[in-house]
């Protein structure tokens, strides 16, 4: 009895903060409640209404279509790699594939490993806009294609921080429609590639694998207006791109012959030297699947010259890299959600053999 009221209380303070409107949950493995528990992403959104929760329990993948604005949230990713932040010790204990259609103006996503794709597939010409990422680890994709004579909409006002993320804009040539206002912030990235003059983008405080983990470009922004500041990447593919400006930014890669439009900027960097621990044969382990992925590889090392390179908001000097720049976007380890959590109960044993019975249950705030 005592362990099925602890589970409980859990599972409301790990949502406490985001929660408004109803609570559904999505493969819980406790007793079902009717109207509360369901098997899947799409059971439960179809339950819902608009600024309604859902919370994403462990060992399930499941697939949604969201339709109106709502609250997706799990509990973040990489614990076989960081210990003592949830209980759950598996990498990606909250998947989930959505999709993001018209009506889900306004919806958050904080804590699930998956893919997530944000566009107008039934071809109304519907907008979608401001839908929010928070430290999630997945492939994103926006799908506002034109052509064949349907229209899929524009999609703006898209935030990503605190995440892992491979993400692609999937129209070329002149169909499509730009993507506006495009918000990337404090990520550790895998790709990030853009492909329509028009679109309009900050990235901020990311980070990149080095050159000797790939020759790829991590950054393809061809004709995009983006602001870049702040980040420490491998390499670009879109230096001559006149609507983009560099700030701050360390790379891997020589120093173009043309330099692109910003200021401030340093090139043939060495990993081993800025971060904590990159670097030597191989740092394949920054990569964002791998099995041994650790965000402490992203740490500045002491001495690192990121330390204090870039410029926050009001100017003030401040980190390169994803534990720099604004409070609000700064990389929290695993993706753990911003709310309170249970993540440890300790009692003298497992039967309630003395009165009173003390146990301790220690509680983090995730903020």
């Amino acid at each position: 009895m005592h362990t099925k009221i602890i589970a409980l209380l859990v599972a409301a303070l790990l949502i406490g903060n985001y929660s408004f409107g109803n609570i559904f949950r999505v493969g819980y493995t406790g007793p079902p409640l009717a109207g509360v528990d369901y098997a899947d992403l799409q059971s439960a959104q179809d339950a819902a209404s608009a600024g309604d929760t859902l919370q994403v329990y462990t060992n399930i993948t499941t697939h949604g279509n969201i339709d109106k604005k709502l609250v997706i949230i799990g509990y973040g990713y990489n614990f076989d790699a960081n210990a003592n932040l949830q209980v759950i010790g598996t990498d990606a204990p909250s998947s989930a594939d959505i999709t993001f259609s018209p009506g889900s103006d306004g919806s958050m996503v904080s804590g699930i490993s998956g893919s997530f794709g944000i566009g107008d597939y039934a071809g109304t010409g519907i907008p979608i806009s401001n839908i929010t990422f928070q430290r999630c680890n997945g492939d994103f994709r926006f799908y506002n294609f034109i052509g064949y004579s349907i229209n899929y909409g524009t999609i703006s006002n898209i935030q990503i921080s605190g995440s892992v993320i491979n993400l692609r804009l999937s129209y070329h040539g002149t169909d499509g429609t730009p993507v506006n206002n495009l918000q990337i912030y404090n990520c550790i990235v895998q790709l990030i590639q853009l492909f329509k003059a028009n679109t309009t983008a900050i990235i901020e405080n990311c980070v990149s694998a080095s050159l000797t983990y790939s020759s790829f470009s991590f950054l393809d922004l061809n004709d995009a207006s983006v602001l870049m500041k702040n980040c420490i990447f491998a390499s670009s593919n879109s230096m001559n791109n006149i609507n983009t400006i560099y700030e701050n930014n360390f790379f891997a890669e020589a120093q173009p012959v043309v330099l692109p439009a910003g200021s401030n900027n340093r090139w043939s960097q060495d990993w081993a030297v800025i971060f904590n621990r990159l670097g030597g044969t191989s740092d394949a382990p920054g990569y964002y699947a791998d099995p041994s992925f650790d965000e402490d590889y992203y740490v500045l090392k002491a001495g690192s010259p990121a330390i204090n390179a870039g410029l926050d908001a009001a100017n003030n000097p401040s980190d390169a890299g994803i534990y720099g720049g604004e409070t609000a976007y700064i990389y929290k380890l695993s993706g753990v959600p911003a709310v309170p959590a249970n993540y440890k109960l300790t009692a003298p044993s497992t039967v309630a053999s003395s009165n009173p019975y003390n146990i301790t249950i220690s509680v983090r705030s995730n903020n």
